[in-house]
């Protein structure tokens, strides 16, 4: 029987996968967020996935470049770590992601492509309205979830 843990990793993967992440990166991430301290080398990482060093590797990788973990290596130490590159690292990731800008940059391209007094024409300028406003909002739902996290600490 798996244990609770393997669950999650495997639960949480299929959801992100869901979402367009990679099912080997959203499994690493599992791993990672779920490990006691938040970081792990990649023999344990290929212990707990039942994986190869090549698997976590890529996955690794794109998980670097998508701002999601931070790769590491204690001095003295040979063996690599990926970690979480802080304690709110989510916070990070939203809040410098640029896709919503060029997706709704893109969709005004569309919108000068196809005409703005066109069915298509309306129909991504509503797209591109959605992804701007999401864009504009994304700072101040960080600050008021940086608000209500420190509320919440103060009360603890």
């Amino acid at each position: 029987m798996r244990d609770a843990r393997a669950e999650f990793i495997e639960g949480l993967a299929l959801v992100l996968a869901g979402s367009g992440l990679q099912r080997m990166a959203a499994r690493v991430l599992g791993a990672v967020l779920s490990s006691e301290t938040g970081s792990l080398t990649v023999p344990e990482l290929t212990e707990t996935l039942s994986v190869s060093p090549a698997a976590i590797s890529g996955a690794g990788r794109s998980l670097i470049e998508a701002g999601f973990l931070i790769k590491s290596r204690n001095p003295g130490d040979r063996l690599d770590s990926y970690s979480l590159g802080s304690d709110h690292w989510y916070e990070a990731v939203i809040s410098r992601n640029p896709v919503y800008p060029r997706l709704a940059a893109e969709f005004d391209r569309g919108v000068g492509a196809v005409g703005a007094d066109t069915a298509a024409g309306r129909r991504l300028a509503e797209t591109r309205d959605f992804f701007s406003f999401v864009a504009e909002r994304t700072p101040a739902l960080v600050a008021e979830w940086q608000a209500q996290r420190a509320a919440r600490d103060e009360r603890s």
